[in-house]
């Protein structure tokens, strides 16, 4: 006889203040004003894909799809993101498609290897994986999470690219494994002297 295996799922998504942080870094002087009058801006969206989850779940079936980010920002700016899966307090999530655009920080975070901003109309997408595996891990009963929730959480934080803000504002120094990229990515669109 086959056991129903069910989970309820809760799928949280946080964009860490993506309006506000980075402002200020952003000085302008009476005679330095800005020619078009507007402010420029570090903001973005997290597009989720949700899956249907109505027959329960089982080890490898999708907790959510594709995970992306609608990057509005007016300023070129750098993005990384957290993803956290768990039932109990015990992670059960597998980041299965992750873009070759992002590197592992080693710190829970993966950050995108390039600045970005909307282009001159339009907001520019930028995909991260293609879903979330529900997955049992050190070979747990999967009868242990009969019935109970898995919260998925998806934390998203951007800052300014230029002056190497990252550094400060993320505590990101030599050796760890995302600062030669993301320094690269502040010094191209910082004003050299």
């Amino acid at each position: 006889m086959k056991k129903s295996k069910k989970l309820a799922i809760a799928l949280v998504v946080v964009l860490i203040p993506a309006i506000g942080f980075g402002f200020n870094y952003f000085k302008w002087s009476k005679e330095q004003p800005l020619s078009n009058h507007q402010t420029l801006t570090v903001k973005g969206d997290i597009a989720v894909t949700e899956v249907s989850t109505d027959e329960g779940l089982v080890p490898g079936d999708e907790i959510c799809g594709s995970i992306g980010f609608n990057i509005e920002s007016t300023a070129p700016s750098l993005l990384r993101v957290k993803v956290e899966a768990s039932c109990d307090a015990k992670d059960v999530g597998i980041i299965e498609g992750i873009s070759e655009n992002w590197i592992d920080g080693g710190d829970g975070y993966y950050y995108y290897k390039q600045a970005v901003n909307k282009t001159e109309q339009n907001s520019v997408i930028v995909q991260f994986a293609d879903s979330i595996k529900f997955d049992a891990k050190n070979g747990e009963d999967v009868n242990d999470y009969q019935g109970k929730e898995i919260t998925t959480k998806i934390t998203a934080d951007m800052v300014q690219a230029k002056y190497g803000v990252f550094v400060t504002d993320w505590g990101i120094n030599s050796g760890h494994p995302a600062y030669e990229q993301l320094k690269a990515a502040s010094d191209a669109v910082t004003p050299s002297n």
